[in-house]
């Protein structure tokens, strides 16, 4: 079975913020530092340490704030069936590729 997977990373200076909005499925790793993960209308928050890794369940928006200076990584994978099927699939992503899955969502960082 054939995997996309395609990654944004973030450098973070302390107190710095990300938003993210209709991220379902994305994953969320915290690749140095501390981050305070805010999901909006979630009654707790998430902190994620240097290598540990967060799912996001809903399409509501994140916000992401650096506790220390920080990397996060934002991953997104799409597999696909049949070899026949994934690569025509494929092909056809490829082709009208403009990194779909995390250009479907609109990120803010906040200096």
């Amino acid at each position: 079975m054939a995997t996309i997977t395609q990654e944004t990373r973030f450098e973070l200076a302390q107190r710095e913020l990300v938003g993210i909005a209709k991220a379902r499925g994305q994953t969320l790793r915290c690749d140095a530092g501390e981050l305070w993960i805010t999901v909006d209308g979630d009654a707790g928050d998430i902190i994620l340490r240097s290598g540990e890794v967060w799912q996001i369940a809903s399409n509501e928006e994140i916000v992401i704030s650096a506790l220390q200076a920080s990397r996060l990584s934002v991953t997104h994978s799409q597999a696909f069936g049949s070899f026949a099927d994934s690569a025509r699939r494929m092909l056809f992503s490829l082709r009208s590729w403009e990194f779909p899955p995390l250009a479907a969502f609109p990120v803010q960082l906040i200096r």
